[in-house]
This record gives structure tokens, C-alpha cells and sequence, in this order.
């Protein structure tokens, strides 16, 4: 890791959305879990996270975490779509 918390951030998403994309959800979700301490409100980190708990069927930790969402944006499409398809 670098001195610059900007750029460790991008890649800690970065390696958080290689193992995504892998399918490796458990580091996937340690990965985003990390990210989400030291920025809580990081809407990527969030939105991916969400969708990894959707992916692991965990609900609950995914509406928690798109409901974080709704509560900081105006403009919520994506998160209000994905909440409605984890409640079907």
C-alpha cells in the first residue's frame, strides 16, 4: 500500500471487483468490508457490496446496505431496483 489514501482505496475496489468478477464472494465481501470502514459511505463499494450479498443470498446485509444508499443519494434507481428484486 501506498502513502496516498485515494489511491489505496482504488485499488482495494479494484482488487475487490477482480475477485467479483471471479466469483470469489467471500474475499469479494472481506474486500468491500474493508473499503466500507474507512470510507462508510463510498456508494461504489456499497452498491457492489449489495450485490455480492444478493449473490450470497444474505438479504438482510443487502437491504441494510442498499437502504445506506437510498438514505445519502437523491437519485436511487439502481439501489431502489436491486432492493426490489432482493424482496421478490
Amino acid at each position: 500500500m501506498s502513502n496516498d489514501p485515494q489511491q489505496d482505496h482504488t485499488a482495494l475496489l479494484s482488487e475487490a471487483l477482480s475477485f467479483h468478477q471471479k466469483g470469489e464472494l467471500g474475499q469479494t465481501l472481506r474486500l468491500y468490508r474493508r473499503i466500507l470502514e474507512q470510507q462508510p459511505d463510498d456508494l461504489d463499494a456499497l452498491m457492489m457490496s449489495a450485490t455480492a450479498e444478493i449473490q450470497e443470498k444474505n438479504y438482510r446485509e443487502a437491504l441494510i446496505l442498499l437502504d445506506r444508499i437510498i438514505a445519502n443519494i437523491r437519485t436511487a434507481s439502481d439501489a431502489y431496483n436491486n432492493r426490489s428484486v432482493t424482496l421478490k
